[in-house]
């Protein structure tokens, strides 16, 4: 990054890191929808490799957000603005240069975490219905086998087990 580089280009750095962010928040959307297709097929190994790719890509936004900052800071000291939460919405508040292009992009990245979030949450759900009527069918698997082996024990004793008292 330059010494003190202008509104325009410091702008023009934050969305290209927000571009590269909207594609890979569009990627794990991507992974989100293939993970719900290996639950309903039952693919659990597939699908804990999606898991993996997906914490891959997380660091890759957790990285971009690391170099965003110091152009957040930038752009924050040179308009006078506290570097808050409110932060974005002030620039774009501001009529600066290319602030529809962010503003733009602020909302595609919202959508995408939402529909994130709400594919997770029905995956989640789908998990544990899943694995409920697992733990169902085991159960009675192993009532089967008490059963069974109620049958093939050893008997030391050939006397009568039920003694009648009249």
């Amino acid at each position: 990054m330059k010494a003190n580089p202008n509104i325009k280009e410091l702008m023009q750095e934050i969305i290209v890191i927000y571009e590269s962010e909207l594609k890979d928040y569009r990627e794990i959307l991507g992974l989100a929808k293939k993970q719900e297709e290996l639950i309903t097929e039952g693919d659990y190994q597939q699908f804990n490799q999606l898991i993996t790719t997906r914490a891959k890509i997380i660091n890759k936004i957790d990285n971009l957000e690391k170099n965003l900052f110091s152009y957040k800071k930038s752009l924050a000291q040179q308009l006078g603005l506290d570097l808050d939460k409110d932060f974005l919405t002030k620039i774009i508040q501001k009529e600066l240069p290319f602030g529809d292009d962010l503003e733009a992009l602020i909302r595609n990245i919202y959508k995408r975490i939402q529909d994130i979030q709400e594919l997770d949450q029905k995956n989640k759900e789908e998990l544990i219905i899943k694995r409920n009527k697992i733990q169902h069918s085991m159960t009675r698997v192993k009532k089967g086998l008490r059963v069974n082996q109620a049958y093939n024990t050893k008997t030391t004793n050939y006397e009568g087990r039920f003694i009648d008292k009249k």
